[in-house]
């Protein structure tokens, strides 16, 4: 059967004893959105997911990461955390000897992932959009774990598009759940489901196979002291007499704070909201950024509740501030500039 498309109908060819012709045909305007088809995620393995998760942020204050696999013969999943290195909003996975045996034990069809966010909301960043769009599955983030319900977003990539979905579409969930007639009742129920604290266990492994990456400056905490001595012999970070090894995330955050005050253009606007701006950058834990956005978005979902009133004045600064190509270069990768540096210099 032909089809064509033509002044945006859609007709299929016919013919009689006399004609050919093209025959308009009623289609339902539909959002192509694909379904999944397997097993959903049980229960079981949701709550060791959900309860690790706020285990990890609880002790390291930072993402962590899990692996999905499905096994297609018994339809059934298998969630595991590998050896991993965490830092903030970021978290890599470290492959090597152990992550191979591990691996060993697990089906071959790694289909998915899930992680959290912190405190912040739970959404697909431009991180994450780049780490799962080659990867085809189900793929979950978790956010606010702060709070008693924690929020959730769900997606499925596939053939290299990434489609949100419902959490209840791809995780069990109660029957009565699955009873309720309404639809929005149902999602409203699912999800507030889901979104529990749970508290299950979860194997002793998966502990063991994260750590908090951390390593020694080359400089000391004041800014002020750096400019006039600088240095390149690696020295730990130093707070009067107390000698301790600096996270990713303090050297992160004094490198954007010293970077936007050499943005002339705001400079007046930064003085007068200097302190919210730093103190939420202290209190955040930062990804890399993928644009002024992704940094800007960051800062305002990590302002303390005292500090909410200031939402629109942070925004309109980060709004506002005209850079240079060099100053965008500099301020985007001053973080990723981190990890791939043995030693690390002021701007």
């Amino acid at each position: 059967m032909n089809q064509i498309i033509h002044d945006n109908k859609v007709y299929v060819e016919k013919e009689n004893d006399f004609f050919g012709y093209w025959e308009e045909q009623k289609m339902n305007q539909a959002e192509p959105l694909p379904t999944w088809k397997g097993a959903k995620i049980d229960l079981l393995n949701w709550y060791q997911f959900v309860s690790y998760s706020l285990s990890t942020f609880e002790e390291h204050g930072a993402e962590s990461m899990t692996l999905f696999f499905y096994d297609e013969d018994d339809k059934e999943w298998f969630l595991w955390s590998p050896p991993q290195e965490t830092a903030g909003m970021t978290v890599k996975v470290t492959l090597g000897k152990e992550y191979d045996e591990q691996r060993k034990l697990l089906p071959p069809l790694m289909f998915g992932s899930g992680h959290h966010h912190c405190t912040t909301s739970a959404f697909q960043s431009g991180t994450d959009h780049g780490d799962e769009i080659e990867k085809e599955g189900i793929h979950v983030t978790l956010g606010n774990l702060d709070e008693n319900i924690l929020d959730i977003h769900a997606r499925i990539i596939v053939r290299g598009v990434s489609y949100d979905i419902e959490p209840y579409e791809i995780i069990e969930t109660p029957q009565w759940v699955q009873n309720i007639p309404f639809l929005d009742m149902k999602e409203e129920a699912a999800t507030r489901f889901l979104g529990q604290r749970w508290n299950a266990e979860f194997p002793p492994l998966w502990t063991e196979n994260i750590k908090k990456k951390t390593y020694t400056s080359t400089h000391k905490t004041s800014w002020d002291y750096l400019k006039k001595n600088p240095t390149t012999t690696p020295m730990t970070l130093t707070d009067g007499e107390i000698t301790e090894t600096a996270t990713d995330w303090d050297m992160e955050k004094m490198t954007i704070t010293e970077i936007l005050k050499q943005i002339p253009e705001q400079g007046i606007i930064f003085l007068q909201l200097e302190n919210i701006i730093e103190e939420a950058l202290e209190a955040c834990v930062m990804s890399f950024p993928d644009d002024m956005v992704d940094l800007m978005e960051t800062i305002l979902c990590d302002l303390e509740p005292e500090q909410l009133v200031h939402r629109n004045l942070v925004r309109s600064f980060f709004e506002g501030i005209t850079m240079n190509d060099t100053q965008i270069v500099t301020l985007l990768k001053a973080v990723t500039d981190i990890y791939y540096t043995p030693t690390y210099r002021p701007i």
